[in-house]
């Protein structure tokens, strides 16, 4: 089959607490910096196409990741985004479009990023292939949990239980573990 007509697999990539699934604080943020997950987040997304909610591309500040072309889903009218990035009215037309942006590309690494929130992931779930996920090993008591708002889905009930790849590390702060995860 020739690359430009093969269909850009759909992905999610997510830093979330093991166990409670969490990835973000009451208002807003990620609660932890961990370095290697930023550089990890930069390395799978970089020269893709990134789906996000309005509330995560608000957390940008209006300035666009290099390399990557933002969309942005909203049902605000009349809301705007730089030249170049894109808003669009649902999942299914962000979707859409990614695929739109990922088949003009010659090479055969087409991947459409679902990059967050909680409401955009549990909308994607059902159209991604796989989850590029960094799960964080946090202490019942910890603060992380005092904080927690935003949720990543309940991905093993929805059959993400095939695991490509496993690899551990840690900072001073927190143990974690980068996972590739498909659908059996």
């Amino acid at each position: 089959m020739i690359s430009e007509f093969k269909k850009p697999k759909i992905s999610m990539i997510v830093a979330m607490t093991s166990g409670s699934r969490i990835i973000g604080k009451i208002g807003g943020g990620i609660p932890w910096h961990i370095k290697e997950d930023l550089k990890y987040f930069k390395e799978k997304t970089t020269g893709h196409a990134i789906i996000m909610g309005r509330k995560t591309w608000e957390e940008f500040r209006g300035r666009p990741l290099p390399n990557r072309i933002h969309l942005i889903v909203t049902r605000e009218k009349d809301y705007t985004v730089p030249e170049g990035h894109f808003v669009c009215e649902s999942i299914e037309k962000a979707i859409e479009k990614a695929e739109e942006i990922e088949n003009k590309k010659l090479e055969e690494n087409k991947e459409i990023f679902i990059i967050g929130g909680a409401q955009i992931y549990k909308l994607g779930l059902q159209y991604a292939d796989r989850i590029y996920a960094t799960i964080i090993k946090i202490s019942e008591n910890s603060d992380i949990n005092k904080s927690a708002g935003a949720k990543f889905p309940d991905y093993i009930s929805a059959g993400f239980t095939k695991k490509l790849s496993s690899r551990f590390s840690q900072d001073d702060n927190f143990q974690y573990e980068f996972v590739v995860l498909e659908k059996e």
